[in-house]
């Protein structure tokens, strides 16, 4: 008779090999954040230290300038910092990229804290659009007036603007613009637009009402003022006609 195999002995704990720790995925949001909110805060010094000194740099940047940086950039991020100042602020939409560094920060918050993010992506596709309207806006001011406005708008702010320009003219450009602006902007305090729009003609309309007390309380006061004229210049027509007849009775 053939015997039977020996039966394999189940392997205890101690010869099991041991299970590699790993981040829960709570560990991950934290450390996810924390290093969104770190880039936000280098992005957005970067963009501020911005100088057109460092465009030489910028534009030679390579992965042998990371590993052989050069001396004297002034951008307080380093090459990295000069790459990000002159894509973003030459390139792009100028300071008011400022607004990307915002919204990183924003997500990474979120995610540090666990929040639910309900309406952080509505919110970040606005702020992109705003950020582009906003740029445009800075490029038309620079395009009509001449000023030297282009850290400011960016090249895609000011080719947006111009751009405009082309189709509805610098006075139709401008209310074009402005409108974007308005709209954004109340989408983003709101969330609707009508309700938006009822705060605003409740705010217009105080205002209105303000105005028209202001004005009735100058009427009011003009009225008494006119009413005083008249009363002494009367009083002095009267004194005049008594001191005639008294030199006309003294005659």
């Amino acid at each position: 008779m053939s015997s039977t195999p020996p039966r394999r002995k189940p392997k205890t704990a101690s010869g099991t090999r041991k299970a590699r720790p790993s981040l829960s995925d709570k560990r991950r949001g934290e450390v996810l954040g924390l290093t969104m909110m770190a880039v936000a805060a280098l992005f957005v010094l970067a963009l501020v230290s911005f100088t057109p000194a460092d465009n030489d740099v910028a534009r030679q940047m390579s992965l042998r300038t990371l590993v052989n940086p050069p001396v004297g950039v002034q951008n307080l991020v380093g090459s990295v910092g000069a790459w990000l100042g002159y894509v973003f602020v030459e390139g792009f939409l100028g300071y008011v990229s400022l607004l990307f560094g915002a919204l990183v920060a924003a997500w990474g918050y979120v995610l540090f804290r666990h929040r639910e993010t309900v309406f952080l992506p509505f919110v970040t596709v606005l702020t992109l659009a705003l950020s582009l309207q906003i740029a445009g806006l800075i490029g038309w001011f620079g395009l009509t007036t001449g000023a030297d406005l282009q850290h400011w708008s960016g090249a895609v702010g000011g080719g947006f603007a111009l751009w405009l320009d082309r189709i509805f003219g610098a006075p139709g450009s401008f209310i074009v613009l402005l409108l974007l602006v308005a709209v954004t902007v109340l989408l983003l305090v709101e969330g609707d637009v009508q309700r938006a729009i009822d705060r605003v003609e409740e705010w217009v309309m105080a205002v209105v009402d303000w105005f028209k007390a202001r004005w009735a309380g100058f009427q009011a006061g003009r009225a008494a003022r006119r009413e005083r004229r008249e009363e002494i210049r009367a009083q002095r027509q009267a004194e005049y006609e008594k001191a005639q007849a008294a030199r006309d009775a003294e005659r």
